[in-house]
C-alpha cells in the first residue's frame, strides 16, 4: 500500500488516500483495503443528513445501486462512514 500510494503523483496520492475504505468482503471479519477508481469517486458523503440515495446491495459487495431514479443533474450520495477506514486495524 505504501509503495504503492508513494509512486504516484502527489494529487493522485492524495485521492487514492481519500477514496480508500475497509470492509469485510467475506464475513469473516477479516478486513480489505478497498480502492474503487470507477465511477463510484464520483459519489458524495450524505449519510450525516440522510440524503443517500446510493447504497451497496449486500455487505460483502462492491458493486453499488441507486436506491431511487436519480435526477438529471442530481449528484450520487452514499454513505462514507459506513466503511470506515482504521489504519491501526489494516496494520499500516
Amino acid at each position: 500500500w505504501f509503495r504503492f500510494v508513494s509512486e504516484l503523483p502527489s494529487m493522485m496520492a492524495c485521492d487514492v488516500m481519500e477514496w480508500a475504505w475497509q470492509q469485510d468482503l467475506t464475513e469473516t471479519g477479516n478486513v480489505v483495503l478497498c480502492l474503487n477508481l470507477d465511477e463510484a469517486v464520483f459519489f458524495n458523503d450524505g449519510g450525516w443528513d440522510g440524503s443517500t440515495n446510493m447504497e451497496i446491495q449486500e455487505k460483502t459487495s462492491l458493486d453499488f445501486y441507486t436506491i431511487r431514479d436519480i435526477k438529471k443533474g442530481e449528484e450520487l450520495v452514499y454513505e462514507y462512514d459506513q466503511f470506515d477506514f482504521d489504519t491501526e486495524e489494516m496494520d499500516l
